[in-house]
């Protein structure tokens, strides 16, 4: 299916693109906003009034919180179909939706009965492992976020593929040397790097699994200590946003598609309104290494 779902081309006469809403519980995050970028543009490409992207803002981000815009959508009745972003409805909403017939995307999650479009974030892990082991590194810490310990979430998913490949290696994770930050910004990052300090000298590198935003304020707080990276410690980020490629030396970080993702649930919501799509699309993207200076 996802060979038909090709991202700028436009749909053949008679297709009828609507207007979705979009629903994320962490709206002000680079890869929320990124996706929704996609969203925008794509939408646009296929012809959407300015307007056609609809944006609900749960309460806070629990999946509560946006299972409540879900229903407020269906009752509203004024969205084509839903593009949801990192949570999974209750039974009681994912029934709701399936009855009230609106075509619905979720982004990160694979959710029974419903389209999706996910990153292969397990491969993405193995390929940090595989990275910083032929780099030569045996001493990986981590940097996790609150998602990892959630089996259904991306960051769990990055980590596992991680740590599958320490084992086949023969490596096991350095005791103790693992922190996790609440929120994705730089911030967190400096103080996941004061939160490390005292287990610094155990490890040789860190794999930041809360992504490269958190990355870049790891390497902000490690340089301004005097430490020189990646030789007195590497680093690994994951997302791929251009401010990885902003800081000296380039971050080293596992690059996903974060537009293609928004491209490609627009894609499927306009199928589905069309009729080309009949059948629920779930859509696995690779991740790419994108080797900078700090591994």
């Amino acid at each position: 299916m996802d060979k038909k779902l090709k991202t700028g081309v436009k749909p053949k006469s008679g297709a009828a693109f609507s207007s979705i809403a979009v629903i994320s519980g962490r709206p002000g995050s680079v890869f929320n906003s990124t996706v929704a970028k996609g969203i925008e543009d794509h939408a646009a490409y296929l012809g959407a009034a300015k307007k056609s992207v609809l944006y609900h803002t749960p309460r806070d981000s629990s999946a509560e919180a946006c299972c409540a815009e879900i229903i407020d959508v269906i009752k509203q009745g004024d969205a084509g179909g839903i593009i949801c972003l990192g949570f999974i409805p209750d039974s009681i909403t994912s029934n709701k939706l399936l009855r009230s017939g609106l075509p619905a995307v979720f982004i990160e999650r694979n959710v029974k009965g419903f389209h999706s479009v996910k990153v292969d974030n397990f491969k993405g892990g193995l390929m940090a492992a595989e990275h910083l082991i032929k780099k030569g590194y045996k001493k990986t810490g981590f940097i996790l976020d609150v998602q990892a310990g959630d089996k259904h979430s991306a960051s769990f998913e990055r980590y596992q593929g991680f740590l599958k490949t320490l084992g086949e290696s023969g490596l096991k994770p350095v005791k103790d040397a693992c922190v996790t930050v609440d929120r994705h910004n730089i911030e967190n990052g400096r103080d996941a790097f004061e939160a490390f300090e005292g287990s610094l000298n155990n490890v040789d590198s860190i794999f930041c699994v809360a992504g490269d935003l958190v990355a870049i304020g790891f390497m902000m707080e490690a340089k301004a200590e005097g430490i020189k990276i990646p030789n007195d410690i590497a680093i690994v980020g994951y997302d791929g946003i251009e401010a990885a490629r902003a800081v000296v030396p380039a971050l080293t970080t596992v690059k996903q598609p974060i537009e293609t993702m928004g491209a490609k649930a627009v894609e499927i919501i306009n199928g589905c309104l069309s009729g080309s799509v009949k059948t629920t699309v779930n859509i696995c993207i690779d991740a790419q290494m994108s080797e900078g200076g700090t591994s």
